[in-house]
């Protein structure tokens, strides 16, 4: 699990100190690196989860600048589902057609009812282009999205873990070494150090990212031990997926 971050910076002081670097090394490609070996660890509790409410205008809304993945999106409370016709917000009137444009490139697909949703009929969105499209023409959407956390500069926040930090800087250190080795400069042996210490501590990150604490164990406990398996959690966003069950007992 992560609880903490702390900035990209310690990365780059890091270097200095291990490697014994004399010349400077460019910040922007440390920061771009750091990115890199971020997105290679992958483990879900790296990123921020966040909400925000969108505004639809002509049935779409851009996503946030730091959207990362998709968690869930709904409208007064109601979950939208993906579109899963080809054809993108598909209507049960084929004749209900919605034009607007991406990039000003005109995009027509068939629209849907704007009623409620019910077991046979909901309200539905895809992802395109950086928007999120729906068949509501407009409303308050609050979307769920998980984040790449970041600092008041812009740049990425490190998770405060030992392996997280070892990881990362031996993916800087691999990459130096990689431009030193394709120029002639750095043996083969150091290089395949270089390239072997990041993959283990790649590894080693991503398995400390994703170790769950005591309280989700129990919440894994009380999803998987039970008799009557909760299969419409979707509809109240998983609000009480990891509640213990309790069953009523008759004398």
């Amino acid at each position: 699990m992560v609880y903490k971050y702390k900035s990209v910076k310690a990365v780059l002081e890091g270097l200095y100190r291990d490697l014994g670097i004399t010349e400077e090394v460019n910040f922007l490609d440390v920061i771009e690196w750091c990115g890199e070996s971020l997105e290679s660890i992958g483990a879900f509790s790296q990123y921020q989860q966040k909400t925000e409410c969108l505004t639809l205008c002509d049935y779409r809304a851009p996503l946030p600048c730091d959207f990362h993945k998709m968690q869930g999106v709904n409208i007064d409370g109601c979950p939208l589902v993906p579109a899963t016709s080809q054809y993108g917000n598909i209507l049960p009137d084929p004749t209900a057609i919605v034009d607007i444009k991406i990039n000003n490139q005109p995009v027509t697909f068939p629209a849907r009812f704007e009623t409620g949703p019910t077991a046979l009929e909901r309200n539905t969105y895809l992802i395109n282009d950086n928007f999120i499209i729906t068949n509501l023409k407009d409303g308050e959407l609050t979307l769920s999205y998980i984040a790449i956390p970041t600092d008041d500069e812009g740049f990425p926040l490190i998770p405060d873990n030992y392996y997280y930090l070892k990881a990362i800087k031996a993916y800087v250190t691999f990459m130096l070494d990689r431009i030193g080795w394709r120029t002639g400069r750095v043996a083969d042996k150091v290089f395949k150090e270089s390239q072997a210490d990041w993959q283990w501590y790649t590894q080693a990150a991503r398995s400390a990212g994703m170790m769950p604490n005591i309280d989700i164990m129990e919440s894994f406990k009380n999803q998987w031990v039970r008799l009557m398996p909760k299969i419409n959690q979707y509809d109240t966003h998983f609000q009480h997926l990891g509640q213990q069950e309790m069953l009523k007992k008759r004398l």
